[in-house]
């Protein structure tokens, strides 16, 4: 979380949620949201997309058993 959207008065976490808990309910900060989104590589595909095209080869691996379930979706996405 502190990689895509730091915040150095944010202790012991040091970093923005993109969301509030208002009387037991997630609710989104949309700009904080936002940034989220736009740090994932999904993202920023179309701005890369000389430097991609120049590539002879790319690679990607994922371990389909990761805690992290975004991950696999995200690179199958990506891929």
């Amino acid at each position: 979380m502190t990689a895509i959207s730091p915040d150095v008065d944010a202790a012991p976490i040091y970093g923005d949620f993109p969301f509030e808990i208002v009387r037991g309910e997630i609710v989104l900060e949309d700009a904080t949201f936002d940034r989220f989104l736009d740090e994932l590589p999904v993202r920023q595909v179309h701005a890369a997309r000389g430097n991609l095209r120049r590539l002879k080869g790319l690679a990607m691996g994922v371990d389909l058993g990761n805690q992290f379930l975004h991950i696999p979706i995200g690179t199958l996405e990506l891929s």
